[in-house]
């Protein structure tokens, strides 16, 4: 669904591949996120896995791996999106993506194996990682950073885009985003 320059050429994949297919919320939040995000964002995730709805989510630290154990705990498969080369998953990261794996879940790359990992590769990271979700939920993205530019994408690929918190009156996040009262609604958002 990417436009054609912000395609990945290859997606390297490890686990299985189902899990593309699986309707799937994708979840944009980059660590270090403030308490009440964090946890409102574990709330969704719990709706969305209580559906037997899927996540998209990144491979790192923080919220990611919060809501890849929550996915584990539900018996949904996850996909995680790496920020680099599957080789090059932080080794902090590993016994979790082999759980996730195991689970029937899959790890996903839009770089070579040995790539990285680089700051600049968060934007690919970030439109892989909306791209596979059917809706996107964007978890109080920075002005200008890689989430915000690959909601600022779902947007206008015609995805639901959904915000926690909502969006403040100065924000340029899209019009058409929701802000996310009820954390039950969303599952409805990837059926």
């Amino acid at each position: 669904a990417l436009d054609r320059a912000d395609r990945p050429v290859v997606l390297y994949a490890f686990g299985d591949l189902a899990a593309l297919a699986w309707p799937s919320l994708s979840v944009l939040a980059s660590a270090p996120l403030a308490a009440e995000p964090f946890e409102r964002a574990q709330d969704v995730a719990r709706a969305v896995l209580a559906r037997g709805r899927g996540l998209v989510v990144g491979a790192a630290h923080g919220v990611d791996l919060a809501l890849q154990k929550l996915s584990l705990a539900a018996s949904v498969p996850a996909v995680g999106v790496v920020g680099a080369g599957l080789a090059r998953l932080e080794r902090s990261m590993r016994p979790g993506a082999t759980a996730l794996t195991k689970a029937g879940g899959l790890l996903v790359s839009p770089f070579p194996m040995a790539h990285g990992p680089f700051e600049h590769d968060d934007r690919e990271r970030a439109l892989v990682q909306a791209a596979i979700g059917r809706a996107v939920l964007a978890v109080a993205p920075p002005p200008g950073s890689p989430e915000d530019r690959a909601v600022a994408w779902a947007s206008d690929a015609g995805r639901t885009v959904g915000l926690l918190p909502p969006a403040p009156p100065d924000a340029t996040w899209p019009a058409s985003a929701l802000p996310v009262d009820d954390p039950h609604a969303v599952a409805e958002w990837v059926a």
